[in-house]
């Protein structure tokens, strides 16, 4: 009987793939500058672009309920 060994880097993808999505963005270094320089300075950019992200949908949520 072959005894099968466990993959911790195949068991960690497949976790990641079920439970997380991600995105990529691409920045023009001409056209973006600011918001590269802006982004640069943020300590932790993944808490920093869901809280404006959750800005956004609270301020949406408001204006819908007026």
């Amino acid at each position: 009987m072959e005894k099968k060994t466990f993959n911790q880097a195949a068991y960690v993808n497949e976790y990641k793939k079920k439970f997380y999505k991600q995105y990529a963005f691409r920045f023009s270094l001409k056209k973006d500058q600011a918001i590269i320089n802006h982004l640069e300075k943020q300590t932790d950019k993944t808490n920093y672009i869901k809280s404006l992200i959750q800005r956004d949908i609270e301020k949406s949520e408001k204006e819908s309920s007026l």
